[in-house]
């Protein structure tokens, strides 16, 4: 919903578009950029009082309390598939330091999949924080497995949102 691009002509009418330029509003180089899907993007959380668009969803508290440029890229209803096409096009213009992967709920993980995801970044010097997904149903668990093979297996750093959002371990 938030990423789509608009542009405008400046003199003459429109004609046929070749290439678009992406700018960023970010000064500096971004310490970190959130990926996922309406977890991240903070769907239905909050107000629009502040940039980028919700004030009170974690990738706004944690970038805040990092004290440090940051960029949320999150897609309600979004996949591993579309983190990927979007990191393609955001990572190699803002070269975050660190990106925040919270991404599974909606399906699509798989092992190959997410170290593409991570092969990706670490090209450009992007070190992945890869995070179990919250706690939803019983197909969570399945879900999670994959990840943490994945942060196991490449040493990640990772959050346990499972753990985090859990009511009495459950």
């Amino acid at each position: 919903q938030f990423d789509k691009y608009k542009f405008g002509v400046s003199s003459g009418s429109i004609g046929a578009i070749y290439q678009i330029s992406i700018i960023s509003i970010l000064k500096d180089r971004p310490f970190m950029g959130f990926y996922g899907d309406s977890i991240t993007e903070g769907n239905s959380v909050g107000s629009t009082s502040k940039t980028p668009y919700y004030r009170d969803r974690f990738a706004n508290l944690i970038g805040e309390k990092l004290g440090k440029p940051y960029f949320v890229s999150g897609r309600s209803g979004g996949g591993i598939a579309g983190v990927l096409e979007r990191m393609k096009t955001e990572i190699p213009t803002l070269r975050p330091n660190y990106v925040f992967v919270t991404i599974g709920t909606n399906g699509g993980n798989t092992e190959a999949n997410l170290n593409q995801m991570i092969d990706y970044c670490e090209g450009f010097g992007t070190k992945v924080i890869l995070n179990l997904i919250p706690l939803f149903d019983g197909s969570t668990a399945g879900k999670n497995t994959i990840i943490q093979n994945v942060v196991t297996a490449r040493s990640l750093m990772s959050v346990k949102t499972n753990v985090a959002t859990s009511v009495n371990g459950d």
